[in-house]
């Protein structure tokens, strides 16, 4: 689309003008992406739970919960037998967002719950992709949640799960 619109419309969202994409065509990669905007770690920008990306890792299509996309195969278990050599996770823009509307006696506990849930997501993607070297790359909006993902990482203390501190953009 018209590079003035800015609404989140995805008819005007593309893969092929994507981060993702660029650099994979930089590197002579073959990708994979599962993306879904708005969504979080543990919830979405406005900080509505069910809207995270853990919640659908598992599943092709797991947004899709018509009767005909789900005859259609949405919802399946995904089989994870392409093995990829990295897997990167950008995700904590969303979720700090919607940290940002609680208040403020409430933000301790959803970045213990957000930690939580981070660490699990890491533990099902080692589990999905054993030989991956795990990258989670965050801060291009903002770092609010630096310090939730690196605890997490920290946490799983697995030696091929590294942070990468995006420049604010």
């Amino acid at each position: 689309g018209p590079a003035a619109c800015e609404e989140w419309l995805p008819m005007w969202m593309s893969a092929r003008q994507s981060y993702p994409y660029f650099v994979a065509q930089a590197l002579n990669a073959e990708h994979r992406v599962l993306a879904l905007s708005g969504y979080g770690i543990s919830w979405d920008s406005e900080h509505t739970l069910g809207r995270a990306m853990p919640l659908i890792y598992d599943r092709v299509c797991g947004v899709l919960h018509s009767p005909s996309a789900i005859a259609r195969g949405a919802q399946d278990a995904y089989d994870f037998y392409w093995q990829p050599d990295v897997v990167l996770i950008n995700l904590g823009t969303n979720d700090n967002g919607g940290v940002g509307k609680l208040p403020p006696n409430e933000q301790p506990a959803a970045k213990e719950k957000l930690e939580t849930d981070a660490l699990d997501f890491l533990q099902n993607v080692r589990r999905r992709n054993p030989r991956a070297l795990i990258l989670w790359a965050y801060g291009m909006y903002g770092d609010g949640l630096r310090s939730v993902i690196e605890n997490a990482i920290s946490r799983f203390s697995d030696e091929r799960i590294h942070y990468i501190a995006l420049p604010d953009t």
